[in-house]
């Protein structure tokens, strides 16, 4: 494909999208994985970067269902992506299945490939742990979690490696509670469930104190057991970010729980809540993201088509218009279209995929 020609005209539509130090790697409808190259431009009088547009892309892969990256919050900090891709059937004379390729995100050279048996399918891919010891998770079709661990420092295409993919222990101990969604960071991990239930997984005692103030609960010889997180009502949204959490259940109200230091929980003070706590908004959230001592929450409703709010630290630009911060959900200085279908937040920038579905009503 040529890299004169915009990716968007080319696809059925977006659906995830990556952000790295200097590009942007995107996936679409159809399974079609671009990478994005851009530019960061330190602008003189303002002393600030800005994102200026691609100026090129490549085609990565094709049959791509999921990708994955360092979960850190300092984009500067991946280095490699994970693509979880399908394996078409006349592949090695096998049967179709799923594979996970790595690869550089600097200059898209595919690292490695990590192949499993035709009969495990995959919807969800997830990454946690530094480099040395990084924890690919995956999520099955049948709703059941996997995981394997790799060295990032010592794989190369060179060599063939033999990588035990064993099942996580949540679908060990809950086998009839099929997992929805997985988020997680370098520590820990977030399962919601098809019935709407919440789990954490927890693998140091300082993530523990900080989302619940007190290390009682933490597993020291087995921090792979799931903790249920307390709730009256079924959880339809979460999010995960390095010391807080997020969750929305099926009337639209909003919870938080975890650090409060810089008031990323939103509940007008500093004190941090050991068990999720709703928090009020001016209107419905859609969406919200725990970033780095911040959240963000996308809001719509009557008279509200689109508003973008957020609370906690403002440094470095993730409140815009709030550089001294919130302990409240303010309406954030950001022109937001009506059209976004996702958005994350980095230490420097925020990001949003905008996608028009032709089904729904103007």
């Amino acid at each position: 494909m040529s890299d004169c020609v915009s990716p968007l005209s080319q696809s059925l539509g977006h659906r995830k999208f990556l952000p790295t130090t200097d590009s942007l790697f995107l996936l679409d409808y159809s399974g079609q994985l671009f990478l994005l190259r851009t530019v960061l431009m330190l602008e003189p009088n303002r002393g600030h970067m800005t994102w200026r547009p691609a100026y090129c892309h490549t085609l990565v892969c094709d049959s791509a269902k999921d990708m994955a990256a360092d979960p850190c919050s300092d984009v500067s900090g991946r280095q490699l992506v994970y693509v979880l891709v399908t394996r078409p059937p006349e592949v090695e004379g096998w049967g179709r299945g799923d594979c996970v390729e790595v690869y550089q995100q600097h200059n898209r050279h595919r690292v490695y490939k990590i192949t499993f048996h035709p009969s495990l399918t995959f919807t969800q891919l997830c990454l946690m742990g530094s480099e040395a010891r990084r924890s690919l998770l995956l999520l099955s079709d049948e709703g059941m979690m996997y995981s394997l661990q790799v060295d990032e420092t010592q794989l190369d295409e060179s060599h063939i490696y033999t990588l035990d993919l064993a099942m996580r222990r949540i679908s060990e101990l809950l086998p009839r509670l099929p997992i929805r969604q997985i988020h997680s960071n370098r520590s820990s991990v977030l399962y919601l469930t098809e019935g709407g239930s919440v789990y954490l997984e927890l693998h140091t005692s300082e993530v523990c104190r900080q989302l619940f103030g007190t290390d009682q609960g933490f597993h020291f010889r087995d921090p792979h057991v799931p903790l249920a997180l307390p709730l009256p009502s079924k959880v339809v949204s979460v999010s995960l970010g390095p010391t807080h959490l997020s969750l929305l259940d099926v009337f639209g109200r909003l919870f938080m729980q975890g650090s409060n230091h810089y008031g990323q929980l939103g509940t007008g003070d500093k004190i941090d809540r050991g068990e999720p706590t709703q928090v009020a908004l001016s209107a419905q959230p859609v969406s919200v993201w725990c970033g780095l001592n911040h959240s963000l929450a996308l809001l719509r409703g009557a008279g509200c088509p689109g508003a973008f709010h957020g609370c906690g630290c403002g440094g470095g630009g993730r409140l815009p218009g709030w550089p001294k911060g919130s302990n409240t959900f303010v309406c954030l200085q950001v022109q937001v279209p009506p059209c976004v279908r996702s958005f994350c937040s980095s230490y420097d920038f925020l990001f949003f995929l905008c996608c028009h579905d032709i089904a729904e009503e103007e």
